[in-house]
């Protein structure tokens, strides 16, 4: 622009990823020697329409106690807190851990269980600890991978 003058300068928003308010700044950098940086900042509020969010209660298990080889069983409590079926795509888990879900999708503001069973396959000479993972992949927005933590604690 020319001393004097004035216009527009196009600004675009990518809002995917984004929830509720944001602010952002805007960094102009000029050939003015006496401020080099203009920076804006713009404020909004994103309103998501259409999304599966996921909660998890407990995300983490614990079996006290155990003997390897014996089997261990507990549920996971899932709960859709989204506008859209949450869908479970994909879980990751370890040989030594079976899962069964109660649904394989589940509606917006319904709860589902999880049960978890884990058979350790422990040498009495190992470590009295033992833990695993389970990685459940979903349609959440937030939050598409989830983790649940389960340990043994062996007898001693």
């Amino acid at each position: 622009y020319k001393p004097g003058e004035s216009g527009v300068l196009p600004v675009k928003f990518n809002s995917r990823g984004y929830n509720g308010k944001i602010t952002k700044t805007i960094t102009i950098s000029t050939n003015d020697e006496d401020q080099v940086y203009t920076r804006l900042k713009v404020s909004g509020n994103v309103l998501l329409k259409d999304f599966a969010a996921l909660e998890l209660g407990p995300d983490r298990l614990t079996f006290k106690d155990a003997s390897p080889g014996e089997t261990y069983k507990d549920t996971v409590t899932v709960t859709n807190t989204g506008t859209i079926n949450l869908r479970f795509i994909e879980v990751t888990h370890s040989p030594d851990v079976i899962i069964e879900f109660e649904k394989s999708e589940l509606e917006p503001g319904k709860k589902c269980k999880i049960f978890i069973t884990v058979t350790p396959r422990m040498k009495s000479t190992q470590k009295p600890r033992y833990a695993t993972f389970v990685k459940l992949r979903s349609n959440a927005y937030r939050q598409p991978f989830t983790i649940i933590k389960v340990g043994v604690e062996m007898e001693k």
